[in-house]
């Protein structure tokens, strides 16, 4: 018995068995849910707007826990004693989860259910947030968090006048410097270790969260949607994604004016003994992670209507295959992109600037509070209002240029040579825009008449300076001869100092500087970052641009991989290597060295932008040969999806065109039957 078989262009019945996802219907890998559950009103979230609405705030919640660290290295060296070295090691951790898994997913980019791989992602960076908060909660009560309230009476303060370092018979080095029991502000302790294993096993599991993200979301996108708005979902994404350091920096900067502890304390964010509530951040954008990453479950493996489908024979290929087969074409594929000289160059250049990005600027927020006199909580908000407006910018800029001017992979590289050679030049002005060492009495050569202070039994290796009534910095209240203290709804007042003419008075922290470096820097900041972001979307088309369509994910696990090794992971740690070569005086206790008190900022500025402006115009030298290896290639990816071609492939576009018209032509006269038609069968 003969069955009637369905008209030509007619879509099958899903009673008659068939396969929908293989016969041009709807099947699980297009469909939005989660198992069973797949209702028809959820099915208008497949659409690649309504993913790149929803992952933005998920891309904006791990920007923020990714640089969130950067805000709170002064405090966390307060807190627990690290040197620079130690929290330049903490924060490349993130990189070393990074690094163990990202050639493997990038290499699996094209099998894997990638909004789920990323919901996944999304939930470790939400883990590591809430584990790194345990640093707090597991310290031991210290010296540092109990610090002098308003219900201490004046004979208390008195009485305790070995940690105030007051005027005092008593020989206080003797005593304190290897005493475990007592903690003074950035000395190590033995709780140092533990704090220092609980953040790197965070950071580690943050970087493992970290591996899927870019490569992912850039194949995703490209996969399933034009490649003429690749660009434009790409720099959305990275230009709400951006937001994430401003507000990371940004809540970093309130969570910086509230105490360790979120008491109530007679302390000024000025003094050096403050604390702020660093373990705040960790918790408040590790729940905001886990609880944004649960939209991203229910989104296809692929968007309905894309034209980037597994072949059935290649399937049944790629399950046949072994694992030895598969190492064998990893290879393969690793050699070929690493031969691609653009794509070498390139990615040689972007690690060379992310060295210093993940380096200096890493430890920027500490640049800022050394050199130019500020608490923490200004550093932080400064740093966070410069990245929201110049990077969010810029990106946006840069994705509208590279999507809508439909810039070429040959201009796009250009460009980005053009914004590193302005970077260069704007770097060499960091050598003026900065202040000089402060004078602090009591430090080095700097005293006054040792008759104030004969009897005063001071220890010039604590750091707890004051400034006087005579507008002069002490390196501690016992240089400055005070023997009293009281307290005041501005805090801790010394008193009765007889170093200080009329025995005067003085108050913690350095007194305020007449240096106005500060917006000059700041505004310099700005344009740089400004530019720096505008390269960000036209540097990634062209790293994608320059190699195959096949090649295409694994290359860009290649260069997360190369990016983070040479550049985010090392990049901090050698910059803390270099940050303690300009340390004049140093927290200490019997467990050694801790943070830095004191800076010789005069070299810190120095030796910070020596290295930026060294390492950048290698950078320049690998662009431009970049720019002459790649001036007479057109071997690049840019022909789109529907068939179109770019401006450069017009002629060989009209071919297919023509074919298309015949076959319309042809489908049309068969489908009318038309009786002349049959007229001719013989």
């Amino acid at each position: 018995m003969s069955t009637k078989e369905p008209e030509y262009g007619a879509d099958p019945p899903e009673q008659a068995g068939a396969r929908p996802d293989e016969e041009g219907g709807v099947g699980p890998d297009e469909q939005c849910g989660v198992g069973c559950f797949r209702p028809s009103f959820l099915q208008r979230c497949a659409r690649m707007g309504v993913f790149v609405a929803l992952y933005s705030p998920a891309a904006l919640c791990t920007s923020a826990l990714s640089v969130y660290m950067s805000s709170q290295i002064t405090t966390l060296e307060k807190q627990f004693g690290f040197t620079s070295a130690q929290s330049g090691f903490l924060m490349s951790c993130n990189d070393i989860g990074f690094l163990l898994t990202t050639i493997f997913v990038a290499n699996m980019a094209r099998s894997v259910h990638i909004p789920r791989s990323l919901f996944i992602a999304t939930m470790c960076f939400g883990i590591s947030g809430v584990f790194c908060s345990l640093a707090y909660f597991l310290a031991p009560v210290t010296f540092n968090e109990q610090p002098i309230t308003g219900n201490m009476s004046d004979l208390s303060v008195k009485t305790n006048n070995s940690r105030n370092q007051l005027c005092s018979l008593t020989d206080k080095t003797s005593q304190e410097f290897c005493d475990p029991k007592v903690t003074k502000v950035g000395a190590p302790s033995e709780f140092t270790t533990v704090a220092i294993v609980i953040i790197a096993v965070g950071m580690i599991i943050q970087g493992l969260g970290k591996a899927p993200r870019q490569p992912y979301i850039i194949t995703y996108i490209d996969d399933n949607g034009r490649k003429q708005k690749t660009a434009f979902f790409i720099g959305v994404i990275m230009a709400i994604g951006i937001f994430g350091p401003g507000l990371g920096f940004g809540l970093g900067a309130v969570f910086s004016q509230m105490y360790v502890t979120l008491e109530d304390v007679q302390l000024t964010v000025r003094d050096p003994q403050w604390i702020g509530a660093w373990w705040l951040g960790y918790i408040v954008f590790g729940l905001l992670a886990v609880v944004v990453s649960i939209p991203l479950m229910c989104f296809p493996k692929r968007m309905p209507g894309s034209k980037r489908r597994t072949p059935p024979k290649q399937k049944e290929v790629e399950r046949k295959t072994g694992m030895r087969q598969s190492i064998r074409e990893l290879a393969k594929k690793l050699a070929r992109i690493l031969g691609n000289a653009r794509f070498s160059l390139n990615l040689a250049a972007v690690c060379l600037v992310l060295f210093l990005v993940g380096g200096f600027l890493a430890f920027t927020p500490k640049y800022l509070e050394t050199q130019f006199f500020i608490p923490a909580w200004h550093a932080n908000a400064v740093m966070g209002g410069i990245l929201i407006v110049s990077t969010c910018i810029g990106t946006i800029v840069g994705g509208y240029l590279t999507s809508y001017k439909k810039l070429h992979p040959y201009t796009c590289i250009r460009l980005v040579a053009a914004v590193n050679l302005f970077s260069m030049v704007s770097t060499c002005l960091g050598f003026v825009l900065g202040c000089e060492n402060p004078v602090i009495v009591g430090l080095g050569e700097t005293t006054v008449n040792s008759t104030c202070t004969r009897n005063c039994n001071c220890d010039s290796t604590e750091y707890l300076p004051v400034c006087g009534s005579d507008n002069r910095n002490y390196l501690t209240p016992c240089h400055a001869g005070c023997v009293d203290g009281s307290l005041g709804a501005a805090g801790m007042t010394y008193t009765n100092c007889t170093c200080i003419e009329g025995g005067g008075w003085a108050t913690p922290g350095l007194c305020q500087t007449d240096c106005q470096m500060l917006w000059p820097f700041l505004s310099v900041s700005l344009l740089t970052s400004l530019f720096a972001a505008v390269s960000i979307v036209p540097g990634i088309i062209f790293s994608v641009r320059c190699v195959s369509d096949e090649d295409k994910s694994l290359a860009v696990g290649v260069s997360s991989f190369m990016q983070t090794t040479f550049g985010w992971m090392i990049g901090p740690v050698v910059s803390g290597k270099i940050i303690d070569t300009c340390c004049k005086l140093w927290s200490s206790s019997c467990y050694g060295d801790g943070a830095c008190a004191l800076y010789d900022i005069e070299n810190f500025r120095f030796r910070r932008y020596a290295v930026e402006i060294s390492a950048k115009c290698l950078v320049m030298c690998l662009y431009v040969a970049c720019i002459w290896v790649s001036r007479n290639r057109t071997d690049w990816s840019i022909e789109d999806d529907g068939g179109d071609a770019k401006e450069n492939n017009d002629e060989n576009s009209a071919i297919p065109e023509k074919e298309e018209l015949i076959t319309k032509k042809d489908k049309l006269h068969f489908e009318t039957r038309d009786p002349i038609v049959k007229s001719r069968k013989p």
